[in-house]
């Protein structure tokens, strides 16, 4: 293991480098992961100082500086079993946050758009050759909650426009839908679309989680209007997400009876807004009780 002296002598770039490895490190060591896992034995006061070298580094955007404040305050706090989420995003936040600053794209999801709004896009009128039932969901939305891959969210803004869904909103730390990755996924989709950026206490209700853990989705009740939560590739939804669902419309689960207990996001996207609209149409494809 590097130490903190070492670190800080280090060029710049190799350093931001260095510490983006470390950042995963205490990831896995914060996610419960064995104690043999990479990190899980380095020593608190490791964190705190390697925290404190990137809170004073100069050459890093003040997002950083305030990401690192944060895991610092947050491992300062010892937090119980309930706490550790918060803490895993937080360290995964500034970890993405540093990776953007060095430009490192190791894998498709390693892409964080900075905060704003985005410019927004008035969504189609449906066309003369609509097929029946097409406006079922133009009144309900998606909200990404840090999707990281560029690939990710123009697929998922693709499968929004084939079910006429009218707006994504994209979380603060969600990829750009400018990066080159997005566009050639969405396939146009992104002009069929509004696209804003909002902080998850302004979505509005009902919102309903996509997430493991919860209804089955041929059993689910499906708002008529509403907003589903989508969560990250690798943490799915934050806390909070899972408990403004859980206090309004619930949460969703698509089963996986096979050996990969697990879906890539915009695949289960696209089976969520099948049944969705599916439910609200009265698709016979459906068993009577999830169908309105």
């Amino acid at each position: 293991m590097i130490t903190i002296r070492k670190l800080a002598r280090l060029p710049n770039a190799t350093r931001h480098r260095k510490i983006v490895r470390l950042l995963a490190q205490l990831e896995a060591a914060v996610s419960g992961s064995p104690p043999t896992a990479a990190g899980a034995q380095i020593s608190a006061r490791y964190w705190r100082d390697l925290l404190a070298l990137l809170s004073a580094d100069s050459t890093v955007p003040h997002g950083v500086i305030r990401g690192a404040d944060r895991v610092a305050g947050l491992l300062s706090e010892l937090p119980a079993r309930a706490q550790r989420a918060e803490l895993r995003f937080a360290v995964n936040d500034l970890r993405h946050a540093l990776q953007q600053l060095i430009g490192a794209e190791a894998a498709d999801w390693d892409l964080s758009g900075p905060a704003g709004t985005l410019t927004g896009r008035a969504a189609p009128t449906a066309s003369a050759g609509s097929t029946p039932g097409a406006a079922a969901l133009a009144g309900s939305g998606l909200y990404l909650e840090r999707i990281r891959a560029p690939f990710n969210l123009g697929a998922i803004s693709r499968a929004a426009a084939a079910f006429g869904i009218a707006e994504l909103l994209l979380s603060p730390e969600a990829a750009l839908p400018e990066h080159p990755r997005a566009r050639r996924a969405a396939m146009g989709a992104f002009e069929m679309l509004a696209l804003r950026r909002e902080p998850l206490e302004t979505v509005a209700e009902p919102v309903f989680a996509l997430e493991t853990g919860g209804t089955p989705i041929d059993r689910f009740r499906f708002p008529d209007c509403g907003t589903a939560l989508i969560g990250s590739e690798e943490l799915g939804l934050s806390p909070a997400a899972l408990k403004r669902a859980e206090q309004s419309a619930g949460r969703v689960t698509i089963p996986s009876p096979g050996a990969k207990s697990s879906l890539n996001v915009a695949v289960a996207v696209g089976i969520l807004l099948y049944c969705w609209h599916a439910a609200l149409t009265g698709d016979p494809a459906l068993p009577d009780h999830a169908r309105r």
